[in-house]
């Protein structure tokens, strides 16, 4: 992690942290002794990667499912789903 600023616990015990200065969320499973790359920060186009998070700050979940992030040097709110 590098500069990691939100972190949420979900009903299923999965940690889930904005790590902000790699551009991107990480999630540990409960009992899980590594993390994995749940949103990485960019899209690869054919010439050019394009950022889909700039500083992701603060992290939430709705009852559906949804992971919104807040994403401060873009000033956004950004709405993932995510996949267990």
């Amino acid at each position: 992690l590098n500069c990691p600023h939100g972190i949420f616990v979900d009903e299923k015990g999965s940690v889930y942290v904005a790590d902000g200065m790699n551009q991107r969320v990480m999630r540990w499973p409960k009992d899980a002794s590594e993390g994995s790359v749940v949103i990485d920060g960019t899209v690869q186009h054919l010439d050019y990667r394009e950022p889909v998070l700039v500083s992701p700050q603060g992290l939430s979940f709705d009852r559906y499912g949804n992971l919104y992030v807040a994403d401060s040097d873009a000033n956004e709110v950004k709405k993932f789903f995510i996949l267990y």
